[in-house]
Order: C-alpha cells, then structure tokens, then sequence
C-alpha cells in the first residue's frame, strides 16, 4: 500500500456495491444492505448518510445531472427497482423504468445525455436525463441473456451477458446491434467491463482471473492472466476480477478478490503492468478515480461468504468493510 494512502472514517460495515466521484470531488458509497453515504472534503471528511433502509438491496448507483451539477443519484436495487435520490431536497423517488429482474449496472453517458441500466431480466433501458423515465424518447433494449456488466463511452454501449457474449449497440440507432461475439474467456461469467476513453474499445475482466482488451478498431485485441496466486509447481489459484477502471486514455485499474488483496494499474497499448498495490487487507469490491481530485478511491470487503459450501450453510462475512483513497501521481 502507498504511504501517503489514508483510509475514510466510519465506512459501512457490510458490502460496499458501488463508488462515484461527483464534479465537485465528493464521494458516495452504496453498500448493499440499501445505505448510501457521502464523503466530502477528502481526506479530511464526516461521513453522513444521505439513504437509510432502502426496501431492497443496492446493485450499482451513478450520478445524474441537472444543470451540469451532479445533484441526484439513480440506485437499482436487486429486485429490479430504480430510485432516484435528490441530494439537496433528500427527497427519494421511485423511478417508473422498472425491471422484472435485479438492476445489475447503472451508467450514465455524458456525450449523449443518457442514463443506461442493464439488468438481470435480459433488458437494458435508455433513458434522457432528467425525464424519470417518462416519454417516447426512453428506449428499452430486449437481449438474448442477463446483463453481467456494462458500460458505454462515446456512442457504443457495450454489455457482457450471461450467454458468453459481448453485445454493442451504438447509441445513434439502438434496433439492432452492431456486433456480436463471443468473450475470450473460458468461462461465460465476466464480472467487469470498462469502456475504453473516447469510444475505443473496452476492458473485461472474468471469474478466473483473466482480463481482455478489445478495440473497435480491430487492432487490438488479447487476453492476459493476472490477480493469480502461485500454489505448488505450476498451479495458481486464480481469483476473480471484481472491477476496472481507467484513470486516462491507455491506463487501467483491476481490482482483486480475497485470493491476492492486490491492485495493478495496466498500460493496454504496451500490454504491461506499470504498479500494483499489494498486502490490502481484505479483497477490493469496487474502486473508482476521480480526474479532479486525481485520487482512487477503493473498497475493500469481506467476500469469504463466496466460500460457502451451500445456501443453507452460509458463511458471513465477519470483518466490516474498509474504503482506503490512494493519490495517484504518476
């Protein structure tokens, strides 16, 4: 861990689900027993709660703006709710673009001035900012599996589904996508995607412990193992990528599991790791940069219950949460 690093006071003690940076550098975290908390004034912050005992369980949250100030915060909850949040007023509303099925991804894209969901039930809505959802110009996009991830940069929206492919719609004409494939993992379950800066491409990374780089442009395009621990001989144990982010146009963040508690920053035009933030003490759920601020904010969790030998024998997460913020200089 860096050593100018430094961790927030009172983080929410159980799984911290989500993590955005508003324009003004203030921090909100969503945890999923239905909290949200705003941190501001980093590092130097109170931590106080802006959405208690939400009725379901918060999945993601992105911010949404009016006015070019980011003053609400669109939730989805894992049965398939959308809420909307209003900062200053605190005023919490129900969304009327609600899905069947638990509200896996929130994004919100700034070129188009659209909020972007994708969700379990095998839908995606497209949505104009500030509309609630009301009107003919929302779009509701039918897919072929559940939406694992997403994410959209300039005019593609890209989601990972449960099938094992990669959809992409370009957000100018939704009726049909404009390319199909299948991942290049193994396995079908991605848990991560980023969209390339600019509408270049995206990042993915997957359960065994792989990443992916894909551009549009076709010139770029592999996968490279990484998060992996070496056992005896020849055997790791490969954990999960449990989120992405880029902090400029050709560098990128992977977060760890529980299995090596690490954090690498990649540049993908050279195919190389540049840093890692090795020894966290639990593994990373989330992490998110903020430009202005220039800092990585990231979560990390207690995710032994991933262990659990059955549903009907779970184990419990024991250890509260942590949410470290590590200056990025480089």
């Amino acid at each position: 861990m860096a050593k100018s690093s430094f961790n927030l006071k009172s983080p929410p003690k159980g799984l911290i689900t989500s993590l955005n940076f508003d324009h003004h550098g203030r921090l909100y975290v969503s945890s999923f027993e239905g909290e949200i908390f705003m941190y501001t004034n980093l590092p130097d912050s109170t931590c106080p709660f802006l959405v208690k005992n939400l009725p379901e369980s918060i999945l993601d949250t992105c911010l949404q703006s009016s006015d070019g100030i980011d003053s609400d915060i669109l939730i989805g909850g894992v049965l398939g709710t959308v809420y909307q949040f209003n900062t200053y007023t605190q005023k919490l509303l129900t969304c009327p673009f609600k899905h069947k099925s638990g509200v896996q991804c929130l994004e919100r894209n700034e070129d188009f001035n659209v909020i972007l969901t994708g969700s379990w039930d095998n839908t995606g809505w497209i949505i104009p900012e500030n509309s609630n959802g009301v009107g003919a110009d929302a779009r509701k996009i039918t897919l072929n599996g559940k939406v694992q991830a997403m994410d959209s940069s300039g005019n593609y929206l890209i989601y990972a589904l449960s099938t094992g492919q990669n959809v992409v719609y370009d957000l100018r004409r939704t009726e049909i996508p404009i390319r199909t494939e299948a991942t290049s993992f193994k396995t079908s379950l991605v848990t991560c995607l980023r969209a390339i800066p600019q509408g270049k491409g995206f990042v993915q990374g997957s359960i065994e412990g792989k990443a992916s780089v894909e551009t549009f442009s076709g010139e770029t395009k592999y996968t490279f193992k990484c998060h992996r621990t070496p056992l005896v001989d020849d055997v790791d144990f490969a954990g999960p990528i449990n989120d992405l982010c880029f902090i400029d146009e050709k560098r990128f963040f992977t977060a760890g599991s529980n299995v090596d508690r690490r954090v690498c920053l990649w540049d993908y035009t050279k195919q190389k790791r540049l840093r890692q933030y090795s020894n966290l003490p639990m593994g990373v759920s989330c992490l998110k940069y903020s430009p202005k601020l220039r800092l990585l904010a990231l979560a990390t969790c207690d995710d032994s219950f991933k262990n659990s030998v059955s549903i009907s024998n779970p184990k419990f997460p024991d250890r509260a949460s942590c949410l470290t913020v590590i200056p990025i200089n480089y």
